[in-house]
C-alpha cells in the first residue's frame, strides 16, 4: 500500500471540518506497522476504537465495534457520522492500493 497516497486520500476525503475543527473525536493513523490502522477516540475518552484500514466499513461495524461501543456510539448521535467515516477509510485505503494508470 501506498501510505502517502493513502494519508492524501483519507486528508481530501475527510476534510478539514472532521480532522481539524472536530470537537467531538480525534481520528489518527498509525502507519509504522505493516498493516495501517486508524484510531477513533472520543474527546471525553469514553470511546476508543482501532480498525485496520483495509476492513470493509460493513465489517468494522458488524465484527469491530463492540455491543457497548456501538451503544456508546448511538449515545452521542455519531453513528451515521462513524459509519461514514469508515466508510471513508476504507476508499481512501482503495485509492492507495489501485494502480496509478
Amino acid at each position: 500500500m501506498n501510505k502517502e497516497r493513502f494519508h492524501n486520500a483519507l486528508a481530501l476525503a475527510l476534510g478539514y471540518e472532521r480532522i481539524v475543527k472536530n470537537k467531538r473525536y480525534h481520528i489518527t493513523v498509525d502507519d509504522d506497522a505493516d498493516e495501517v490502522v486508524v484510531r477513533i477516540d472520543t474527546v471525553d475518552g469514553i470511546l476508543k476504537v482501532a480498525y485496520k484500514v483495509s476492513d470493509e466499513s460493513k465489517y468494522v461495524w458488524d465484527r469491530t465495534i463492540l455491543p457497548e461501543q456501538k451503544e456508546m456510539i448511538k449515545v452521542n448521535g455519531l453513528e451515521s457520522e462513524m459509519k461514514e467515516i469508515f466508510d471513508i477509510v476504507h476508499q481512501a485505503y482503495k485509492q492507495a492500493i489501485a494502480p496509478l494508470f
